[in-house]
């Protein structure tokens, strides 16, 4: 990742069940240098000595970058339900 800096280390935080991360983008000019990968993986890296049971993530277009952190599509989707998103359709 040439031209990159990575930020420093975040501090050692204990996630709290049902903890949620925000929406993510790169800027156009950054995008397909490997940084979405790159804090996908740092993200894994970091919440890994919690041995969480199950991290999930919501994406329309990225999953291919999730996928080389290690994820995979989720088993079972007609399982999981939203209150109070989008009205499909």
């Amino acid at each position: 990742m040439r031209g990159l800096t990575r930020p420093r280390a975040p501090p050692r935080l204990a996630p709290t069940p049902g903890a949620r991360s925000a929406s993510s983008r790169s800027h156009s000019a950054q995008r397909a240098r490997g940084l979405g990968t790159w804090l996908a993986e740092a993200v894994v890296e970091h919440l890994r000595p919690y041995t969480l049971k199950r991290l999930l993530l919501s994406t329309v277009d990225a999953h291919e970058v999730y996928a080389k952190a290690g994820f995979v599509p989720f088993p079972d989707p007609h399982k999981l339900m939203v209150l109070g998103g989008p009205k499909p359709g």
